[in-house]
């Protein structure tokens, strides 16, 4: 009787053991897999994925930034949108300050673009016309200019069309698209500067005279 009971006795000790330990396991198991995919309400953990359900707020009292991320080297921030975000500021873009894209001086092989179009009536042959082009910012030194006729070949230092212009660096290009009781010969810009120059054209005889086209220029 007193072995039975000693058996009893060590067995209910066994199961109450494996049952606790069991418990212990089970809680180790589910509570870590509640750490790593519950996270609203817990702790941030560090160097870990950290997924929620639910907007994370960070809110910083005081003067000073709310965050600061540092970095032994490469972005300091990844997303993976490209989803604008309001209110975001900016320095910097591409590693210039905002005054490089202001009016002001163009970057160095840095093109603007534009259109131009010039037209009067003319009383008679060989009157001329002109008026101003401003490139809308400054180059470190006046472009070589060109006016390209329609159906004229390229010359060097432009390429492109009245589509789509382009200009080498140094050089301003002008692309005629159309134009109407003009001279042959006199056309084209002269009086460049830094900043800008002109656009003129003679009259073929009397009558609507225009010209219309493209321009680009590339800084230095």
């Amino acid at each position: 009787m007193l072995r039975s009971a000693a058996n009893k006795v060590m067995w209910v000790g066994r199961a109450t053991v494996f049952l606790v330990g069991l418990a212990v396991i089970l809680a180790l198991i589910f509570g870590v897999a509640s750490m790593a995919l519950g996270a609203n309400g817990d702790f941030f953990k560090v160097g870990r994925s950290n997924v929620a359900s639910a907007v994370s707020t960070l809110t910083k009292r005081g003067a000073g930034p709310a965050l600061s991320l540092r970095v032994g080297r490469g972005a300091p921030l990844a997303v993976n949108s490209d989803s604008r975000v309001s209110n975001l500021n900016a320095d910097k873009l591409d590693g210039k300050d905002s005054g490089a894209y202001l009016p002001g001086d163009l970057p160095s092989a840095t093109t603007v673009r534009g259109s131009f179009y010039l037209m009067n009536h003319a009383s008679a042959s060989g009157q001329y016309f002109g008026e101003g082009l401003s490139f809308g910012y400054r180059l470190p030194s006046a472009p070589v200019g060109h006016y390209i006729k329609k159906g004229q070949v390229v010359p060097a230092g432009c390429f492109g069309n009245a589509d789509n212009p382009e200009a080498q660096p140094g050089h301003l290009c002008l692309f005629e698209r159309a134009s109407s009781n003009v001279s042959s010969t006199a056309r084209g810009v002269d009086s460049l500067s830094r900043s800008g120059g002109g656009v003129y054209m003679n009259s073929a005889g009397a009558g609507h005279t225009y010209v219309i086209g493209t321009w680009a220029v590339t800084a230095p």
